[in-house]
C-alpha cells in the first residue's frame, strides 16, 4: 500500500487511488475538517488553506486561503504531481 492510501484511509476516505498516482500535499491536511462536496468529491479544510480531492477528474486543488493582508494562491495538480494551474486570489475587503 502506498502512503497517500494509508493518508487517505486515516481520513476515512475510501476511494481507489492506483499505484503510479499521488495526492500532493495530502499530508499536510491528516488532522483537517473533511466534507464529502458530492459522490467522489472532498474538501480538506485547515485554518489556512483547502486541499480539494476530485476522485472523478483526477485531480485536486491546493488552496491558501486570503487574509485581509495578503492575497490567496491555489494550485490545481492531477493524480501525478502534474502541475495543471497556478492562480491568484484577491485579498478579502472589510468595509
Amino acid at each position: 500500500m502506498n502512503k497517500y492510501r494509508e493518508l487517505l484511509n486515516k481520513l476515512n476516505i475510501h476511494e481507489k487511488l492506483n499505484d503510479d498516482e499521488i495526492i500532493p500535499k495530502l499530508d499536510d491536511f491528516v488532522d483537517s475538517k473533511i466534507t464529502m462536496i458530492k459522490p467522489k468529491v472532498y474538501k480538506l479544510e485547515t485554518k489556512t488553506s483547502v486541499l480539494t480531492l476530485n476522485f472523478i477528474s483526477r485531480e485536486c486543488k491546493d488552496e491558501i486561503k486570503p487574509t485581509n493582508e495578503s492575497y490567496g494562491k491555489g494550485w490545481i495538480f492531477n493524480f501525478h504531481g502534474d502541475n495543471l494551474l497556478e492562480y491568484t486570489t484577491a485579498p478579502i475587503l472589510n468595509f
